[in-house]
């Protein structure tokens, strides 16, 4: 499955590879690959291997022939990954485009937006930078009252002084691709399985983000926002929330916690994990009574 990560970058752009791709997925992603190549002469890319279990001979010929029509159309390709074959995989496509082709471990996700955009900062410079207000503040949601608390938080600091506002919910579809390609009972693979459950699992996934859209709708609506300020992305909801915020550039994340009693009771694991891995400030919102 591929998902394009917004970016609001002239030239950049990132997309989020997750499950096992097939010839059906290109065809559905190739078309807008193809939209924005025409409207550039050449882009840079992001590519995040997610939960990423390779691809099937239709795929992998269906990218060899587009690598091959737009060789010229690709300035640099960032690929970040997990895993010692994707990097593999990708030393392997460097022959078949011009682009500057470079493999980043998910730790160094930051290092592959510093190359796409050659800023790349030493401590010194960052430790002299000026304080500057918010400008993109991004709250991580899962409809809880939590989440809905850390909100109303986020749209104080926006006020002062005024600041882009998102509220993000990621439909964890890992739940279900990781379901698929374990193991169940007897040692059975779900792999080998027919084609036919993986469509009831894309199915449930559809389901899933369409669910999530109608409780983000309320959730804005009961908190006085445009429904613009609503996203739902599907991912891990840690690395997802990170890796959105890289991309749109937040400066700050703001989360909802239970309590705050103890380090353990405060931040949670996409709490925890923003907290190790983000660039940028964040926030946690403890709910308490």
């Amino acid at each position: 499955m591929f998902q394009f990560i917004p970016v609001h970058e002239d030239n950049t752009y990132a997309v989020r590879v997750s499950g096992k791709l097939g010839h059906e997925d290109y065809q559905k992603f190739l078309p807008e690959l193809e939209e924005l190549l025409a409207e550039n002469d050449e882009i840079s890319l992001l590519i995040e291997l997610d939960d990423f279990h390779g691809a099937d001979l239709t795929a992998i010929k269906d990218d060899f022939n587009f690598s091959r029509e737009h060789k010229d159309n690709f300035e640099k390709l960032a690929v970040v990954g997990d895993r010692k074959w994707q990097k593999w995989m990708t030393s392997l496509s460097s022959p078949f485009v011009k682009a500057e082709i470079k493999y980043f471990e998910r730790p160094d996700l930051q290092n592959a937006w510093d190359w796409l955009r050659e800023k790349e900062l030493t401590k010194d410079e960052l430790a002299d930078a000026p304080i500057n207000p918010y400008k993109k503040i991004m709250v991580g949601v899962d409809y809880s009252p939590y989440s809905k608390h850390a909100a109303k938080r986020a749209i104080e600091l926006s006020k002062q002084p005024k600041a882009d506002l998102v509220l993000v919910n990621v439909v964890d579809e890992n739940l279900l691709y990781d379901l698929y390609y374990g193991p169940i009972g007897m040692g059975l693979s779900l792999t080998t399985l027919s084609e036919e459950m993986l469509d009831d699992v894309d199915t449930s996934i559809d389901s899933m983000i369409n669910n999530s859209k109608d409780r983000m709708k309320t959730l804005i609506t009961e908190l006085g926002l445009n429904q613009s300020q609503g996203v739902v992305v599907t991912g891990r909801p840690s690395t997802t929330l990170n890796s959105y915020a890289e991309a749109q550039n937040i400066d700050l994340i703001v989360m909802g916690t239970q309590t705050k009693r103890g380090m353990e009771a405060i931040m949670d694991s996409s709490t925890r994990y923003l907290l190790g891995h983000s660039r940028c400030e964040v926030l946690s919102v403890p709910l308490v009574g």
